[in-house]
């Protein structure tokens, strides 16, 4: 039910947000710390740092792939022990993020961005967040967590200490 409220609340939260910044209307920018962070209203016809945003074909592309992509999420999600609230928090994160720019592509044909940290080459937007935590988050988990990371941290490394 947790994960579900999570679900539930980054979708939310990505789309009010660009309702509103959208219902402000295009060029629309606000300054929140001058030089480093602003709110810019774009709207990015392509994927991540605006890949494939000059392709007529891209939105149905990307459309079509999370198509392929959500199930997949979403059945390995189902299959996880009760025991791995962090790799299922990375997927509630990604499945959310996947979602909230799902949305956008069906309704608008293109994606709602507007976060824009100046020192960082894109805007980008809540879903775009969810996505990035939830990467680093199965990153983390494989690379530190899992019963097989490459670098075992907790539980695991005292095991493997005691198994030597």
């Amino acid at each position: 039910m947790v994960y579900f409220l999570v679900l539930i609340f980054i979708i939310l939260a990505d789309q009010v947000t660009k309702i509103a910044v959208a219902a402000q209307g295009t060029g629309w920018s606000m300054e929140i710390i001058p030089g480093l962070f602003s709110f810019d209203y774009t709207q990015n016809k392509g994927a991540a740092f605006s890949c494939l945003s000059g392709v007529s074909w891209a939105q149905d592309f990307f459309a079509i792939l999370t198509f392929i992509i959500l199930p997949v999420l979403y059945i390995a999600f189902l299959y996880m022990g009760k025991n791995r609230k962090w790799l299922k928090t990375s997927f509630v994160l990604l499945i959310g993020g996947t979602l909230g720019n799902f949305i956008d592509r069906i309704v608008f044909n293109s994606v709602t961005d507007f976060i824009h940290i100046h020192f960082f080459p894109a805007i980008f937007n809540v879903a775009d967040i969810a996505l990035t935590v939830g990467a680093i988050m199965l990153i983390v988990w494989f690379v530190f967590l899992d019963d097989e990371a490459i670098i075992p941290i907790g539980k695991k490394k005292r095991k493997n200490e005691k198994q030597n």
